[in-house]
């Protein structure tokens, strides 16, 4: 037998990226069985409305682009602008509002109230408003 004593091997973590990331994705892939399968076969489709979204970064609006490619939204007219609040301020002003607006922003708290009142105040009656945030910010 032998006295000598044996090395473990060290492992090192890889260097962390420093690069600003990408929008999140949408949602996590998850395998989909038995009565999930059925349920999401009978989704209705959304009705034939006007959808504009603008985003503050363009893997946001690319991951937008490629959900309104599903079938469910055939009937709606997805549009994509880079932007965020300000870009939909500023379209707002002269022209009429969609059904649904769906806003990035990276602004928080007041900043992101201020924001939206300033939106609220262009937008016509019945417009709903979705923002997508880069907080886990339930408060709002």
């Amino acid at each position: 037998m032998s006295n000598l004593a044996r090395k473990e091997p060290t492992v090192e973590a890889p260097p962390m990226p420093v690069a600003e990331p990408e929008a999140p994705p949408l949602a996590q892939s998850v395998a989909v069985t038995g009565q999930e399968t059925e349920s999401l076969a009978v989704m209705k489709p959304v009705p034939r409305i006007t959808i504009h979204a603008f985003c503050e970064q363009p893997g946001t609006g690319s991951t937008i682009q490629r959900a309104g490619e599903d079938r469910r939204l055939a009937k709606a007219h997805l549009t994509v602008h880079m932007g965020g609040i300000p870009a939909a301020i500023e379209q707002y002003q002269q022209s009429a509002t969609p059904n649904l607006i769906m806003v990035e922003a990276r602004a928080g708290g007041d900043g992101l109230f201020a924001q939206l009142g300033a939106l609220a105040e262009v937008c016509d009656a019945g417009t709903k408003v979705v923002v997508i945030g880069h907080m886990n910010d339930v408060s709002l």
